[in-house]
């Protein structure tokens, strides 16, 4: 028997049994059988050396070519075994899956972060309203009418003699009235100005204001507390200066 007849016996051989193969480790069985290191068709193509030139050209077409037709059927094969994937089954009756919308804007998140800082020193946090009346935001705080610093503050009104509070010291002022010290407050929100529209500035900002009234307060407690959110905020190893 030829080599070319060997080539011939192990392609029909190999396709019955790949027909036959009832499993996935069937087929890998089969696949080193037949195209392993030591498989049939390895071994034949190893041996054209020993060949005459015409007789390699044939026998080593007919080997790569029972090579690819094996490996063509035992990947159809593979698909026939494979274990069929899951359909995705629509329920209607399973609660639906919920969907963030959106995150906290990032002024809130400081906002949030600086108040903490300071809710770790006990501090607790008051929040006013952004229409204020002309008393709140100015003559309770020692601005009369005629006060060179409301120059600086050029203001937006609204009806009823009201404003948009130029910063968020008003929330002092009325928390000052409501109740009795020892009070450490910090007051967090937005404030309005009638200002120039720049990379720098706009007609609204956000402000963390605070204040502490206690007896034995002195110059020490307030350096104390800005020091020590300035740490926890920026981070450890900052340098301050105080003017």
């Amino acid at each position: 028997m030829s080599l070319l007849d060997d080539v011939a016996q192990i392609k029909e051989e190999a396709l019955q049994q790949i027909g036959q193969a009832d499993s996935l480790a069937s087929l890998d069985a089969l696949r080193v059988r037949y195209l392993g290191r030591k498989g049939s068709v390895t071994s034949i193509l190893k041996g054209l050396k020993d060949l005459t030139l015409e007789e390699r050209k044939a026998a080593g077409a007919a080997a790569n070519q029972c090579r690819i037709v094996i490996e063509q059927q035992l990947g159809e094969a593979q698909q026939r075994l494979a274990p069929p994937k899951r359909q995705a089954i629509f329920d209607p009756t399973l609660p639906g899956t919920p969907q963030r919308i959106g995150v906290v804007h990032i002024l809130n998140q400081v906002i949030h972060e600086m108040c903490h800082t300071f809710y770790g020193m006990g501090f607790e946090a008051a929040y006013g309203q952004d229409v204020e009346t002309d008393y709140y935001n100015f003559e309770a705080l020692n601005f009369e009418p005629d006060h060179p610093a409301r120059d600086t503050m050029d203001t937006f009104f609204v009806e009823g003699g009201r404003l948009l509070r130029t910063h968020t010291t008003p929330v002092q002022a009325r928390e000052l009235e409501k109740r009795k010290p020892p009070m450490k407050i910090i007051m967090p929100g937005r404030c309005f100005r009638h200002e120039a529209i720049s990379s720098r500035a706009h007609v609204s900002f956000h402000q963390v204001d605070g204040f502490l009234v206690d007896e034995g307060v002195t110059m020490g407690d307030l350096k104390g507390a800005l020091v020590a959110f300035c740490r926890a905020f920026f981070g450890e190893g900052l340098k301050l200066q105080f003017h």
